[in-house]
């Protein structure tokens, strides 16, 4: 069994393909963002291609409001400051 598990693991397994999806199309998943939402709705269609039993998103409770960023502002201080050009990943 452990050989099965092994062969398995390190050579059928499709951890870094997901792992992919969910880091690098959809980022940072803050509670309540488009990132989530698009996430979730992915691992149940996901769920529901491997042939688990009905899989469904269910609610946990109110949250408020979602995330966005709408403006970014950085800047060097002190004796000589400096607008600098960047925006959060």
């Amino acid at each position: 069994m452990v050989e099965i598990l092994r062969k398995h693991g390190l050579e059928q397994s499709q951890v870094m393909e997901h792992l992919s999806w969910m880091c690098d199309v959809y980022g940072p998943r803050l509670t309540g963002s488009t990132n989530l939402r698009r996430a979730q709705e992915w691992a149940v269609k996901t769920f529901a291609e491997w042939g688990l039993d009905h899989p469904r998103l269910e609610e946990w409770g109110p949250f408020g409001r979602g995330w966005r960023l709408d403006h970014v502002c950085m800047e060097v201080v002190g004796d000589n400051p400096w607008p600098v050009l960047a925006w959060p990943k």
